[in-house]
C-alpha cells in the first residue's frame, strides 16, 4: 500500500515511460521470487483437479447455511466496494487536483489508516465476529457516504484516514468468522472459492459503475454505494441474531 507514495515521488522526477520500465523489472523480480517458494501439495482425493476442487468448495458452501449467507453478503458488498476501491483516485483528480501529490496523499492516508486499524484489531479481543462485521460495515458505509459529501480535500483526507482504520477491522473479523466455522479440510477450497466470487463481483461492479460514472458524478456514486453498504450491515446484524457467533 506504500507503493502509490513511491510512485508519486518517481513521477515527480521521471517520465511515465521510465516508471513502466521500473514496473516491468519489479514484476520480473516478483515472479522470480515466487518460483522459489516451496509448498506441499496435499491431495484431498484421487480426483484432485482444479475444477473438481472448485466444485467441491461450491457444494460445501451451499450446504453450510452460515457460509452461504456470508458469501451472499460478500457478493453484494464487493460489488458496491468497487466504487470507493477504484474510483476515489478519479474523484481526487476531477474534484480536487490532478497533481500526482494529491493522489499520493490519498493512497498514503489510506495506508496509514490501515496500519493503525491493523494494530487496533491486533489488540482487540473479538467476542463476536459477526457483531464486529456489522458495526465496521455500518461505519464504513457512513465514511463512504462522507467521501461523497466532502467539499474540500482536507475533510476528504480525514474521512479517508478513518475509513482506512475501519477496513482491517472488517476484514479480520470476517476472515476469522469464516475460518472458525469451516472444517479444516475444506479451508483452502472455501477461501479460494470466496476469493474467486469476490473478484468476479468486484469486476462486475467496476464495469457497471464505470459505465454509470459517465452519467452520474463519482461523489454521487459514493453517496449511493455508501448508503447501500450501511443497509448491508443490517443483513450481518440479522445473521448475528440468528447464529449468535
Amino acid at each position: 500500500m506504500i507503493s502509490p507514495t513511491i510512485a508519486a515521488l518517481l513521477l515527480s522526477f521521471y517520465s511515465f515511460k521510465f516508471i513502466l520500465c521500473i514496473d516491468f523489472i519489479t514484476a520480473i523480480i516478483a515472479i522470480s521470487l515466487f518460483q522459489k517458494i516451496k509448498y506441499h501439495e496435499y491431495k484431498y482425493s484421487t480426483n484432485n483437479t482444479m475444477f473438481s476442487s472448485f466444485k467441491d468448495g461450491i457444494i460445501y458452501l451451499k450446504t453450510n447455511a452460515y457460509l452461504r449467507h456470508i458469501v451472499l453478503f460478500f457478493l453484494v458488498f464487493y460489488f458496491f466496494m468497487s466504487v470507493p476501491g477504484f474510483l476515489t483516485p478519479v474523484l481526487v483528480s476531477t474534484k480536487f487536483s490532478n497533481d500526482s501529490i494529491y493522489l499520493a496523499i490519498n493512497e498514503t492516508t489510506w495506508f496509514i489508516g490501515n496500519c493503525i486499524g491493523g494494530f487496533i484489531i491486533y489488540k482487540l479481543i473479538l467476542k463476536s465476529k459477526l457483531f464486529t462485521m456489522a458495526l465496521s460495515c455500518f461505519l464504513f458505509g457512513i465514511l463512504i457516504l462522507g467521501l461523497g459529501f466532502a467539499d474540500n480535500f482536507i475533510l476528504y483526507i480525514v474521512i479517508m484516514f478513518f475509513s482506512g482504520i475501519v477496513m482491517p477491522i472488517f476484514n479480520t473479523s470476517n476472515l476469522t468468522a469464516i475460518q472458525e466455522n469451516t472444517q479444516q479440510l475444506m479451508l483452502s477450497r472455501v477461501f479460494s472459492n470466496i476469493n474467486i466470487l469476490m473478484n468476479i463481483s468486484t469486476v462486475i461492479g467496476i464495469l457497471f459503475f464505470g459505465i454509470i460514472g459517465g452519467f452520474i458524478t463519482i461523489d454521487k456514486l459514493l453517496i449511493i454505494t455508501g448508503s447501500f453498504i450501511m443497509c448491508l450491515s443490517f443483513f450481518i446484524w440479522q445473521m448475528y441474531k440468528r447464529f449468535l457467533i
